[in-house]
């Protein structure tokens, strides 16, 4: 779905300013809006603005200039096929600026502060340097010959970077709608969910690609270990690591605790050539024991599991043949392993010394009160970006966080926070998911996570499917999915409704409650009692969601 244009076929008065709006209008989000000529009779004379461009997160004026420009002697000089002329170049791009922020804040209809802009300059037809085009021109203002195919997203860069003298909180996506309402008269108003989810997707897809630069970093490293907050694109690069090791012709195991993480990352992989999917096996620590023939009891303890089935693994892993070896490990989520797991593992390696290893891990998300990976001696590579929450979820996860983290995620819908019991919390998670429906979530968007007792149909489901059923219906289009938070690790949803309704151990529901929030990339709805959330999350939080209850 593309953008809108303002009107749809304008009557171009001049060939420069069809290059440029058509450069733009390709580039377009769904969310954002593209005016073309828009008139202005204000109180120091009449004005037009050539462009404007109404972004979530901001909004800018593009002046277009034909022929060629230069500044020449302190003043802009316009070559065109009638002669030379002086233009008021740098003045009339902020003029434009100043009246379109005042006509919108002068508007009845308009409910915000002033939104945050910005001013640019188009010339198409001239060939520019690297420099300034004049002291009121940065260049980075200004789009020469064969730029205004970047001009979108270079405009974008800059309204989500830091701009001066020009308000932080971004209109959002009601303001580009109320803006384009003003500016173009009146239309279809609602913005449909869709158009976030693409808008989303794009961004945090780009970053994500962008952290790759890590295992760049990390190429001459045969063992390394990569800590990161939630949402940094840890299991992404993981995956990748994965990849590469096999296209070298490595034989990579990609291990983790997590059955849902590792149907997840099973399904990644199968997209992959031939030649490297055949390489990696995808499995959790205890699959691997199962296949070298350590099996838990019947019913077995905690204990069974966390020591004496890593212990009998490192027994078996003498009589393993080359098909159950491997030259690399991947470990994602590492923080959930326990410290008897890791010699386990290593015993499988080809090579007796050992092979390639990489850990992935964050202690800030360690639900199970298990050792993680913080005694491997492993040069440590670190990440402080979260990437793919949007940014009211980013900032709420980082009242969570002993270290704040940058939140690149971009605009997002709000936080909505319904007070109520911990009793009475699973069913107005209910309540909340369909309301999600009714706004126009689709199934597979949402999942409905609880941070203490199973949801009612995560019984259902695993008792009528089992286990492997059950991880097959969170790709299913007809229900939401449901799930404990820890069974959830690693994995995310572009919504979630998080129903608090207690915690099993005080001593990791602080870091619970985080998973539990962070799993969300677009939208969160968090069901819970607001003094429960304030002792395990603390004051900043608890005033966060306060701001936004529906109560």
């Amino acid at each position: 779905m593309a953008g809108r244009c303002i009107p749809e076929l304008p009557s171009f008065v001049t060939e420069s300013e069809r290059v440029v709006w058509q450069a733009i209008k390709r580039r377009l989000r769904p969310t954002d809006v593209l005016l073309h000529g828009v008139r202005f009779c204000d109180r120091d004379g009449d004005w037009e603005a050539d462009l404007v461009l109404l972004m979530p997160e901001g909004f800018a004026t593009i002046e277009v200039k034909g022929g060629q420009v230069r500044y020449e002697n302190g003043q802009y000089v316009q070559i065109v096929t009638e002669g030379r002329k002086v233009i008021d170049l740098a003045d009339q791009a902020v003029s434009e600026k100043y009246v379109v922020r005042r006509y919108l804040t002068g508007h009845p209809r308009w409910t915000q502060s002033a939104p945050r802009m910005a001013h640019f300059v188009a010339l198409p037809h001239t060939s520019l340097a690297e420099a300034d085009l004049g002291p009121a021109l940065p260049r980075s203002l200004v789009f020469g010959r064969g730029e205004e195919v970047d001009a979108a997203g270079r405009i974008f860069d800059a309204l989500v970077g830091p701009l001066s003298n020009q308000p932080q909180s971004p209109p959002g996506l009601d303001g580009v709608e109320r803006a384009a309402e003003i500016l173009g008269g009146r239309g279809d108003s609602q913005v449909e969910i869709a158009a976030v989810r693409v808008m989303r997707d794009d961004l945090v897809t780009r970053l994500t690609e962008d952290q790759h630069k890590i295992l760049d970093l990390a190429r001459q490293m045969p063992r390394y270990q990569v800590v990161g907050g939630p949402d940094s694109g840890k299991t992404f690069l993981a995956v990748e690591q994965a990849r590469r090791w096999a296209a070298d012709g490595l034989r990579v195991a990609f291990v983790a605790y997590s059955k849902g993480l590792t149907t997840w990352v099973e399904r990644l992989v199968d997209q992959w050539p031939a030649k490297d999917r055949a390489r990696v096996s995808v499995a959790t620590f205890h699959s691997i024991g199962r296949a070298w023939g350590a099996v838990a009891s019947d019913n077995a303890p905690q204990q069974e599991w966390d020591d004496e089935l890593p212990r009998r693994m490192a027994e078996l892993a003498a009589g393993l043949d080359a098909d159950h070896r491997f030259d690399a490990i991947v470990v994602d989520e590492g923080q959930d392993f326990g410290a008897l797991w890791w010699p386990a593992l290593f015993a499988a390696y080809a090579d007796a010394p050992g092979g390639h290893l990489a850990v992935f891990s964050d202690s800030a998300q360690r639900v199970f009160g298990r050792e993680g990976a913080s005694d491997l001696g492993l040069p440590v590579l670190s990440l402080n970006e979260n990437l793919r929450n949007s940014g009211p979820i980013g900032q709420a996860c980082n009242a969570l966080l002993p270290e704040s983290m940058i939140v690149r995620g971009g605009y997002g819908p709000a936080i909505r926070f319904v007070p109520c019991s911990a009793t009475d919390a699973i069913s107005l998670a209910d309540e909340e998911a369909e309301r999600l429906l009714e706004e126009g979530w689709a199934q597979t968007d949402i999942a409905l996570l609880t941070t203490f007792h199973r949801h009612p149909m995560q019984i259902e489901l695993v008792e009528s499917r089992k286990r492997d059923g059950y991880w097959d219906s969170y790709w299913d289009d007809s229900q939401f999915f449901y799930s404990t938070v820890p069974s959830f690790k690693g994995l995310e949803r572009p919504a979630i409704v998080l129903a608090v309704d207690g915690f099993r151990d005080p001593a990791t529901a602080r870091e619970m409650l985080l998973v539990g929030m962070s799993r969300a990339r677009d939208q969160l709805v968090i069901c819970g009692d607001l003094d429960q959330l304030k002792a395990v999350g603390g004051k900043v939080l608890a005033k966060r969601l306060a701001s936004v209850s529906s109560a």
